[in-house]
């Protein structure tokens, strides 16, 4: 199953807003789909065109891109995304997790907030002192493990 363009679209800002992607990957994605596409819609060429633009500013335009928003289905999408990149975490990529934690706050469902705030505890606790980085190795496999109770999109190219 294809994602559509808005799921793609959200979650490749959600990357960009956690730092698991960057501007310059989404500008190379979008003009090979422009490169495809023999009547590109206004957001493509606005994209391809925001090499200038604050990354904030891009995130805001890669979600508010037309169409139906299903933020569980964009979120699953940025799971896949992810294990792609970093099919493990290290210590180095803290940052990263507490990014993706993060989005605990936004309207996903119940099942992979789960998932963040126990991540994000186990976050506090081994800085706390108790408990290794194994922990959050397992608890980042559990959070991508998730994405797969759902079919999964193919990626979108």
């Amino acid at each position: 199953m294809k994602p559509e363009f808005k799921e793609m679209t959200e979650a490749m800002g959600m990357m960009l807003q956690i730092g698991g992607m960057s501007h310059e990957e989404i500008i190379a994605w979008i003009d090979g789909l422009i490169e495809k596409t023999e009547n590109p819609p206004e957001w493509m060429i606005e994209l391809s065109l925001s090499k200038g633009k604050h990354i904030l500013d891009v995130v805001h335009m890669l979600h508010e891109v037309p169409g139906e928003s299903n933020l569980d289905d964009s979120f699953r999408l940025l799971l896949k995304m992810l294990d792609e990149k970093h099919p493990t975490v290290t210590i180095e990529d803290e940052n990263l997790i507490r990014e993706l934690c993060g989005f605990v706050l936004s309207p996903i469902s119940n099942e992979l907030k789960e998932h963040l705030y126990m991540l994000d505890g186990d976050l506090d606790m081994i800085h706390e002192g108790y408990g290794n980085w194994g922990i959050i190795q397992e608890g980042y496999r559990e959070l991508s493990d998730s994405r797969n109770n759902h079919a999964q999109p193919e990626k979108y190219t």
